[in-house]
């Protein structure tokens, strides 16, 4: 596929993106003449590549770069947290090339910027934002589906970035207005796949487009909640302790195997500490047959309305 470069200017997760392949998925700045704080750019990779001796590897870590591998897609290369270099296969999928520069890589650009990336969804509830937490599959999107049915705007879906500002406040900056839902999900809502983009060629996972239910201020992250499936028939609600905090934050940063590969345990410690002394932290429990996002939602409100007397 020839692509020809085209700039546009987009923003996401905080950042003024200026960028040589079209990003239809992001919102466009309201000022045109500001400052661009990360560039994506077509560029060849194939030499850069061959030359770490990389090729039973797909990461390869620098000190202030990153070569990423997607087979049958592209290359791509995040330099110092404001770059991103692309190459495209000849032939590649470009909704899928757009899936890995918006995920991976945007994971790789925030921790280069020392800004954590969670795994997850956030939803704006009374001016502050929620992560839901967890692992793949579990339904974080489709419960913060739950959460916008009730008139809640979406923060971010997939990358949560977290910045921990110099007085310890943390904020969440938003991503951008899209959700992706797997069909099942969409079934339960009762919405229609008709008009819906798939993710990428036979997947069955459908970009859903959030405008007009978007959050596009940042705003206080107010707390985390990690979905996980348990025994009974009842969704349910408890406290994470403060022994296991940590390592709830360890295992949903995003793409957190970049963390020891880019030498950056002592900063992920730093602000995961502070985050679990600051930020509360409780774990859903739903369970493992049923669709229960609704009752889930109502869990999350009932919690969000007892920290706002706390």
């Amino acid at each position: 596929m020839q692509l020809t470069k085209s700039v546009v200017l987009a923003e996401a997760f905080g950042y003024r993106i200026q960028s040589e392949i079209p990003l239809p998925e992001l919102l466009r700045p309201d000022d045109r003449e500001g400052v661009v704080d990360l560039t994506v750019r077509l560029e060849p990779l194939a030499e850069e590549w061959a030359a770490v001796n990389a090729s039973s590897r797909r990461i390869h870590a620098m000190e202030r770069a990153m070569l990423i591998h997607i087979p049958d897609t592209a290359l791509f290369a995040v330099r110092e947290g404001r770059f991103i270099a692309v190459s495209p296969v000849p032939g590649a999928d470009m909704d899928k090339v757009r899936l890995y520069l918006l995920g991976t890589c945007m994971g790789a650009v925030l921790m280069q910027r020392g800004v954590l990336p969670l795994h997850g969804s956030a939803v704006a509830i009374a001016g502050k934002a929620y992560a839901i937490v967890g692992e793949s599959g579990m339904g974080k999107s489709t419960l913060a589906a739950a959460l916008m049915d009730r008139g809640l705007p979406l923060v971010s879906d997939d990358v949560i970035a977290v910045r921990v500002a110099e007085t310890g406040l943390p904020l969440v900056a938003p991503s951008y207005p899209q959700q992706k839902l797997w069909q099942e999900s969409l079934d339960a809502f009762g919405r229609e796949k008709a008009g819906l983009r798939p993710l990428f060629e036979r997947e069955t996972k459908y970009a859903v487009p959030a405008i007009g239910r978007f959050a596009r201020e940042s705003m206080p992250l107010g707390g985390i909640f990690e979905l996980a499936k348990g025994s009974g028939r009842t969704p349910r609600l408890e406290p994470v302790r403060s022994l296991e905090r940590m390592r709830l934050l360890y295992e949903h940063t995003y793409r957190n195997l970049f963390i020891r590969r880019m030498n950056r345990l002592d900063w992920h410690f730093q602000v995961t500490a502070r985050l679990a002394e600051r930020v509360p932290l409780n774990r859903l429990i739903r369970p493992e047959e049923g669709f229960t996002a609704h009752e889930l939602a109502e869990l999350i409100l009932t919690e969000t309305r007892k920290e706002e007397y706390r």
